[in-house]
């Protein structure tokens, strides 16, 4: 299956609202532009879906040269960007989780 990525600004929207990389819950994230540059990085392009895999960990690995992340800290980067991406390239509507009192 292929899927395709919007334009650089679309993905990059989307992700800072994606419960899994909002600026909310992580905003290292934005503030580090990882969001930016894997944005930038799926713009407008069709990928399999082995390919995000593969494209954000590959991006991922040049950012962290200059990030020096932990890894546990790049592997639950790296999840939550490809789960993200792929709802992107999907289409899937954002749930903004709904407060629920207990």
């Amino acid at each position: 299956m292929t899927l395709h990525f919007p334009s650089q600004g679309a993905i990059v929207s989307y992700l800072e609202q994606h419960p899994l990389t909002s600026k909310e819950t992580n905003p290292y994230l934005s503030e580090q532009k990882i969001i930016e540059t894997v944005a930038k990085f799926f713009a407008d392009q069709d990928k399999a879906d082995m390919g995000v895999d593969m494209g954000v960990m590959l991006t991922m690995m040049d950012l962290n040269e200059k990030l020096g992340l932990p890894q546990m800290s790049l592997m639950a980067i790296n999840l939550n960007l490809t789960a993200a991406l792929k709802d992107c390239a999907n289409g899937k509507k954002i749930e903004l989780e709904k407060k629920t009192n207990l």
